[in-house]
């Protein structure tokens, strides 16, 4: 099906594609005429991949994540990721977390686990593609770089990640950028190195948001520290702390986002 980009028609029907719980692929026809047969073949074997298969213990009924937040740490941040879910409130709707821990695959399940028991969030662990559902926890595998579709679908790929840390904060979170823009944000946690500083600016600049665990908190400040320095932080705090204030941003931005739609509505 052909969309002219230029008919004030098109923008609604992208809406309502959009919309739908079913995975939608689009091309963009003046890109896509340039690639031969084999790179057109591979573009699109990549998007059908991208749209995955949900496993059995994902409930058909759930909802895309609206907004999606990097939760992200080094040393000394598997403890504090857990005090942070535990103080999550369990009726948040529309976020959900990607999870990116400097670890070998080893402390994978370990790790999976220990979430698992301290919330009542679901926590998947990123082995192959997922789409992004609301009140779920995505742990990045250290093994692999993941992708991001244009559906939603976070996948791994057959690359090694780039540079010492595995995972690396920088590569997700402009996947994470890139998709969700302003409705994302990132908190840098307990960490040694500066893994996260130089692409949390892209995160702000978005109109996203960058939060990180207040140094004397932190097993390991060095981390949220490099991201201070990048004076695009805006809120700093323990993991309850950042919860607390977590809490009381969705439900801030869940009452205008429905004073907007009251609006227009009326309007209408």
């Amino acid at each position: 099906m052909r969309v002219d980009g230029e008919d004030e028609r098109s923008q609604a029907l992208v809406e309502q594609l959009d919309a739908l719980d079913v995975p939608v692929i689009y091309d963009d026809a003046d890109a896509y005429s340039s690639l031969n047969v084999e790179e057109r073949a591979r573009s699109f074997s990549k998007k059908i991949e991208g749209c995955g298969f949900q496993p059995a213990l994902q409930v058909m009924d759930l909802v895309r994540a609206k907004s999606v937040w990097v939760l992200a740490a080094s040393a000394g941040g598997p403890e504090a990721v857990v005090r942070f879910i535990q103080n999550v409130p369990a009726d948040i709707s529309d976020v959900a977390f990607i999870y990116v821990q400097h670890m070998d695959e080893k402390m994978a399940e370990p790790l999976r686990k220990s979430l698992a028991r301290n919330t009542p969030w679901q926590v998947i662990y990123c082995d192959q593609p997922r789409t992004l559902y609301e009140k779920s926890i995505y742990m990045v595998s250290p093994t692999s770089q993941v992708a991001l579709s244009e559906v939603g679908a976070l996948s791994p790929t057959q690359q090694a990640w780039d540079g010492p840390c595995r995972p690396s904060v920088d590569q997700v979170v402009v996947k994470v950028w890139r998709k969700f823009g302003r409705d994302s944000g990132v908190i840098v946690f307990s960490g040694m190195g500066n893994d996260g500083a130089k692409t949390c600016r892209m995160i702000k600049n978005a109109g996203g948001q960058v939060w990180v665990q207040s140094s004397d908190s932190c097993a390991v400040d060095s981390m949220p520290n490099e991201v201070v320095k990048t004076e695009c932080v805006s809120f700093i705090g323990s993991p309850e702390q950042l919860a607390g204030h977590f809490a009381v941003y969705h439900r801030k931005l869940n009452q205008m986002l429905n004073q907007q739609a009251k609006q227009e509505t009326h309007y209408d």
